[in-house]
């Protein structure tokens, strides 16, 4: 599976979990499932607890952690900018899930990266 494939695996919605990126199909965000995996969960504790989701969302939440920049970085908030324009996540006829385009704001940088 490719990258983009797996990107397309994620979706974010003004509507739901407060736009947060979250498993598409489901309310269970990005965040979590990295936040799990680094405290030392494994993929098949998260499999078991969250039957819904397959190893492959897992997977899409791992890719989408890796497009976040580095917050370490001295422009990071440039960087972020410059990611949600270039982004798979820019493009509307990729993310047909998204109804309102028009609300998602894709100028400014994210305000919700620590």
């Amino acid at each position: 599976m490719t990258k983009k494939q797996l990107l397309a695996r994620i979706s974010i919605d003004p509507n739901v979990c407060f736009g947060k990126p979250c498993i598409h199909g489901h309310r269970i965000w990005v965040s979590l499932v990295l936040n799990l995996l680094s405290s030392g969960w494994t993929v098949q504790q998260l499999l078991e607890e969250y039957p819904g989701i397959e190893e492959v969302d897992i997977r899409a939440c791992i890719a989408y952690g890796a497009e976040m920049p580095d917050p370490e970085s001295h422009d990071s908030a440039q960087v972020a900018a410059t990611a949600c324009k270039t982004s798979v996540h820019t493009q509307p006829e990729e993310h047909p899930w998204i109804d309102n385009w028009e609300a998602v704001d894709l100028a400014s940088p994210p305000t919700d990266i620590p």
